[in-house]
């Protein structure tokens, strides 16, 4: 399995969009990896147009899917249990997988995967997944919406 979904190099700051922090409530905790804050638009908005990073695309028969690492972290439909606990420590290949219990260490959380604007780069890696509680409302973290290509 490969770490990114462009293969095992790391990530620098045009391949993907993460490391962008510098301003607002984490400025003072994440630090900036690519950007200071003078570069970013103000409000929404950022300084890349959509697709921007150099490899963060996947290129499959039915199109060309861009912006897969990093923008935005996304909520999984899986709880969250620890990779040593029961949902994910079971051996063998797992097909389609789905956690929908409880962590006994954490309790009843919601999943979240993949590095956003503001994250380093171990959390673009796809084996990485956070947690919090459920229907939390975090600046990085939400849905990916796709639309059909030209």
């Amino acid at each position: 399995m490969q770490p990114f979904v462009w293969g095992s190099d790391a990530p620098d700051c045009t391949e993907a969009i993460w490391g962008r922090n510098g301003y607002g409530a984490t400025a003072n905790y994440v630090p900036t990896t690519c950007y200071a804050a003078d570069h970013f638009l103000p409000n929404l908005d950022g300084p890349e147009p959509p697709g921007h990073g150099a490899w963060d695309a996947l290129a499959l028969p039915g199109g060309t899917f861009l912006d897969l690492v990093g923008n935005l972290s996304e909520w999984s439909r899986d709880d969250y249990q620890l990779r040593t606990e029961p949902c994910w420590s079971a051996p063998g290949v797992m097909t389609d997988p789905v956690c929908t219990q409880a962590s006994a260490s954490v309790g009843l959380e919601g999943s979240y995967r993949g590095g956003a604007w503001d994250l380093g780069g171990v959390a673009l890696e796809a084996p990485n997944v956070a947690d919090d509680e459920v229907g939390a409302q975090i600046a990085d973290v939400g849905f990916r919406c796709m639309k059909a290509g030209e």
